[in-house]
């Protein structure tokens, strides 16, 4: 197997950092109306806005240098552009399907 490379590892990172915003973010709610841990609550939702909408750009940023990379393995360059782009494309499928009810 060979090592992945440095873009690649942060396509990974991309969206660990998007899954982890989203499940802070349900997790955190059962905090909301407690007197002694609504900082958890604060905190928890800080760290899940920053964490989500900051997976989206650097999401955009990772698969625009994958994209301009001098490789000539295309598939390689096509799959890992794809996994970076994975928390944009669930935001954008997630926005389609709020608009049309599914």
């Amino acid at each position: 197997m060979k090592r992945l490379k440095l873009l690649e590892l942060f396509a990974i990172l991309i969206c660990f950092l998007f899954v982890s915003g989203i499940v802070v973010n349900d997790i955190t709610d059962i905090f909301r109306m407690d007197e002694n841990y609504g900082w958890v609550y604060e905190y928890g939702q800080a760290y899940s806005f920053f964490s989500f909408y900051g997976a989206i750009l650097w999401s955009l940023l990772n698969s625009a240098l994958i994209v301009t990379k001098p490789n000539n393995n295309w598939r390689r360059n096509t799959i890992w552009t794809l996994i970076s782009l994975a928390p944009l494309l669930f935001l954008g499928f997630g926005l389609i399907a709020y608009h049309f009810e599914w």
